[in-house]
């Protein structure tokens, strides 16, 4: 009887033992984030407390934000859709392109230079204010012309020519109109 009692209590012993290890692996599991897909910008970053109340903020909030936060996550997956994500709500939310100054609109021209999918909307809005302060139409055309080009084989290479005619050919358009309505160093469009 006592062998048994012993035993009893030795499995009761390890039953505990695997139960609390199985307890502490669980918790672990609920207290550590889960891995972030690749390209999923975090939603606790800071950009949906700017773009959620634009009551409160102003495109200088995100641009901010941007110099601030955005460009110090260079080597985060999500970097390039963060970038993406920011100017577009700085353009289209807050249209950044009437209420900055130049040099600010020709920053963020800059910024989608390393984008392979841009928005054309957002681009063709910061190029068009480019062009109404006097900016060079000619190198303006080459640009257009080069991001136009660079989305399209972006598109084509990953998804097909199919994909880029029937889903992605019509939002480009307005560049691509953008760009030829613009007079080359010749004079010609």
């Amino acid at each position: 009887m006592l062998a048994m009692s012993l035993a009893c209590e030795r499995n009761q012993d390890v039953n505990q033992r695997v139960a609390a290890q199985l307890l502490d692996v669980d918790l672990k599991a609920q207290t550590q984030p889960e891995p972030a897909a690749q390209g999923v910008v975090p939603s606790d970053i800071g950009l949906y407390d700017i773009v959620l109340q634009p009551d409160r903020h102003t495109w200088k909030d995100l641009d901010a934000f941007y110099r601030n936060v955005v460009l110090s996550k260079a080597d985060e997956h999500y970097f390039t859709n963060l970038k993406r994500m920011t100017i577009w709500n700085m353009v289209e939310l807050f249209n950044m392109p009437e209420h900055a100054d130049l040099l600010t609109v020709d920053f963020y021209v800059d910024q989608q230079a390393d984008i392979d999918l841009i928005d054309p909307g957002v681009y063709t809005k910061c190029m068009k204010r480019i062009i109404k302060d006097g900016g060079n139409p000619t190198i303006t055309k080459l640009t257009c012309q080069y991001k136009y080009k660079q989305a399209k084989q972006y598109i084509i290479e990953r998804w097909g020519e199919s994909v880029w005619e029937q889903e992605f050919r019509e939002k480009f358009d307005e560049l691509d109109q953008f760009q030829k309505s613009l007079q080359d160093r010749w004079g010609s469009r």
